[in-house]
């Protein structure tokens, strides 16, 4: 978290949708989508992990299925704002589409592999965020990728409720 001083009530945290492309946003995805680029250029590097290349980004391109890289390296972005947030704002965590993977989906894995393999991996999430206890986390966000699918579920962590944010919304 940022010292008070560095923290901005005037921070945009949410998009827009009716905003239109900026003109570096517009020279980012011709970057991207340019068939011209080597696709091994790097796009994103947060500190300390692995860089994400152009390639894993192609997948935004319109009618392509979308990489769970795009959405792990989002969260990054998205927890780098958290720390930029007002202080009276609640406090969220974007954790990683690895936070279960799918392995633990197959028959080998009881309920209580999963809850450790999740426990340990949410444990590495909040310690890489400079979050020494779950209770600091007003709402943690958790994508969940199955088969073609994707979804985010949302815990409030001070109330007891979750939201299932996905394809499955547009079905109810």
């Amino acid at each position: 978290m940022l010292a008070g001083p560095l923290k901005s009530a005037y921070i945009q945290r949410q998009v827009v949708m009716k905003n239109k492309i900026t003109k570096d946003e517009n020279i980012i995805a011709q970057f991207v989508f340019a068939a011209t680029e080597a696709t091994h250029d790097v796009v994103f590097e947060p500190a300390d992990e692995t860089p994400y290349f152009k390639v894993v980004f192609e997948c935004l391109y319109p009618g392509i299925t979308l990489s769970s890289n795009v959405l792990d390296a989002w969260s990054h972005v998205l927890n780098q704002d958290e720390k930029k947030k007002a202080p009276g704002s609640p406090f969220r965590l974007f954790v990683q589409t690895n936070i279960l993977p799918s392995d633990c989906f197959k028959p080998q894995y009881d309920d209580l592999k999963r809850m450790d393999t999740m426990t340990e991996n949410l444990n590495l999430a909040l310690s890489k965020n400079d979050i020494k206890l779950i209770n600091e986390v007003d709402l943690l966000f958790m994508p969940i990728v199955s088969s073609e699918h994707i979804y985010v579920i949302c815990f409030n962590m001070k109330t007891p409720e979750d939201r299932n944010i996905g394809q499955q919304q547009a079905w109810r």
